[in-house]
């Protein structure tokens, strides 16, 4: 989550869209939403995880385990924790 004032958040969203490494790895950055409450934000970004995570495992035919879980539930409480 990136926290930008409201005249901001263009050029925020168009740098994001534009990046293509970080620390020299190659990435797909998008912008999930834009929100003006925390706690918006917040329920926006753990739907994103949950539903990336249900395509993954849907991409497999529904199989997953215990330790795929575990990360999906670390990035979730990552997610509920930012101030």
């Amino acid at each position: 989550m990136i926290k930008v004032p409201r005249d901001g958040s263009d050029i925020v969203r168009s740098a994001i869209t534009l990046l293509t490494k970080v620390n020299d790895e190659p990435i797909v950055a998008t912008v999930i939403s834009t929100n003006g409450c925390p706690r918006t934000a917040k329920l926006a970004a753990l739907r994103e995880t949950k539903r990336a995570f249900q395509i993954r495992v849907a991409g497999r035919g529904g199989a997953t385990d215990k330790k795929e879980l575990r990360n999906l539930e670390e990035q979730m409480d990552q997610i509920r924790n930012i101030d």
